[in-house]
């Protein structure tokens, strides 16, 4: 298979569910370097603490942190990449969990939750 351009691969998903895992085996089987971003629970600079321990600030900072590092080392991939995530899925899930908490249940809904105005310049931010 020829391609006229080169193939991204970005695998979004909840944590814990095995992007790591298929993008390590994707780009053995295709011959393509793996990007991946930061663990999400070691905020940006920090020592390193659970995500329900972080500050909305904190939250944001890593999100910024992770964008930045996925967008660099995609750029330097130039002839493809496999991703265990992309800067859209650093986007939704920065404004998940500073609207709905850090561990938001099943039936969680963006649309109907009630912001605190702190949380809604943050989202702000975010957005």
């Amino acid at each position: 298979m020829t391609l006229s351009r080169p193939l991204r691969i970005a695998v979004v998903g909840a944590y814990g569910n095995g992007k790591t895992t298929l993008t390590t085996e994707l780009s053995r089987q295709l011959g393509l370097p793996r990007t991946h971003g930061a663990a999400m629970r070691d905020p940006a600079g920090g020592a390193g603490k659970s995500l329900e321990e972080c500050t909305d600030p904190e939250v944001i900072q890593l999100a910024v942190h992770r964008f930045t590092e996925r967008v660099v080392d995609e750029a330097r991939c130039s002839h493809g990449f496999v991703s265990d995530g992309s800067v859209l899925h650093e986007w939704i899930y920065t404004k998940v969990r500073l609207v709905l908490g850090r561990l938001p249940g099943p039936s969680a809904r963006l649309d109907t939750a009630v912001r605190p105005a702190t949380t809604a310049a943050y989202e702000e931010v975010t957005d």
